[in-house]
């Protein structure tokens, strides 16, 4: 097995290995840092909770997670044929680009941002560490987002009809999803996710043997990470909390 099929049956196995609605319910269900730590790292969460260190509280949760996503967008892109594996390894970038945005806007160090590979060197004032792609000069109030998609859609290969269209569902939905959410109330995020996630389910099984699976694939994880630092970060500042008081 080679090249897109071997790709394929990767994802399919870790699609699978996904959490369910119940480990989602069970998760929230528990009260605690610490109780809800010890069974993410007995369940489907445990790729996401390797090296994430109960006494290192909330910043080392969110350095973990962050960690963790780095390494998965790396498994990801080695499954990929070679043409595909810079497109992925970009992905790598998306949960840096907030604090990327800050840094080169002339925003304040925070001290987690010095541990963060793909921020210690701006940290510094090092303007030569900014992916060159990211250093574009910008309208006002242009999310550096849209630099990201230009250098990624740069990175794609040539393809086929029947991919660019996969390709261009993809970007549809994420971006119809965006629009909603940016003018959503508090209370419809929850309802705007879960739409969000059911669209990319669907669209993961028509992307059977198609490169476009590996960035749906990456989209629900994405989804997953997000929703997992909802559930624990909260729990670890009350933690935090307590260990100082």
């Amino acid at each position: 097995m080679t090249g897109i099929d071997y790709a394929q049956a990767r994802l399919q196995a870790r699609y699978g290995q996904r959490p369910d609605e119940a480990a989602w319910h069970r998760l929230a269900s528990l009260r605690g840092f610490s109780a809800a730590l010890a069974y993410g790292r007995e369940s489907a969460f445990r790729g996401w909770l390797e090296g994430c260190a109960e006494a290192g509280g909330a910043h080392a949760l969110e350095s973990g997670l962050r960690r963790c996503w780095r390494a998965l967008v790396a498994e990801v892109a080695r499954w990929m044929p070679e043409e595909w594996q810079a497109a992925v390894g970009w992905c790598a970038l998306l949960p840096a680009l907030p604090a990327l945005d800050h840094l080169i806007g002339g925003g304040e160090v925070l001290p987690w941002m010095r541990t963060e590979p793909e921020l210690a060197a701006l940290c510094d004032g090092n303007a030569a560490a900014v992916p060159p792609a990211l250093t574009f000069t910008r309208l006002p109030g242009q999310p550096r987002g849209e630099a990201w998609l230009a250098e990624w859609r740069r990175r794609l290969p040539p393809m086929d009809a029947g991919d660019a269209a996969l390709f261009a569902a993809l970007e549809r939905t994420l971006r119809q999803h965006q629009a909603a959410f940016s003018v959503a109330a508090p209370a419809e995020a929850w309802l705007l996710r879960q739409r969000l996630q059911a669209r990319l389910d669907g669209l993961f099984r028509r992307s059977l043997l198609s490169p476009a699976a590996a960035f749906v694939f990456l989209s629900l994880a994405l989804l997953d990470l997000e929703r997992l630092r909802a559930a624990l970060a909260p729990r670890a500042v009350l933690a935090d909390a307590a260990a100082v008081s």
